[in-house]
């Protein structure tokens, strides 16, 4: 049985989260493009994300919201940097 998630695990979650958006927007600015550097990315980002979140439970829809976010910061860099 899991814990209940405390503020700690919260905030880990989101310092998490921001820093590896900090590093995609880095990747993004040096024009990273090989695929196995992002698969590799996105695959550490998800390890370590599970293993700071393991007492934080989110139900479906918020998860989309956080894709959808994510989603959206991407576009705006994208748009920033053409």
């Amino acid at each position: 049985m899991t814990q209940k998630a405390t503020r700690r695990d919260y905030i880990n979650f989101i310092i998490v989260m921001l820093v590896f958006i900090m590093g995609m927007i880095l990747m993004l600015i040096y024009e990273i493009k090989n695929l196995w550097v992002w698969i590799a990315y996105v695959a550490i980002w998800t390890w370590i994300e599970v293993l700071v979140a393991k007492n934080v439970h989110l139900k479906w829809w918020v998860w989309g919201f956080v894709l959808l976010g994510l989603g959206i910061i991407d576009l705006i860099i994208i748009q920033l940097l053409k």
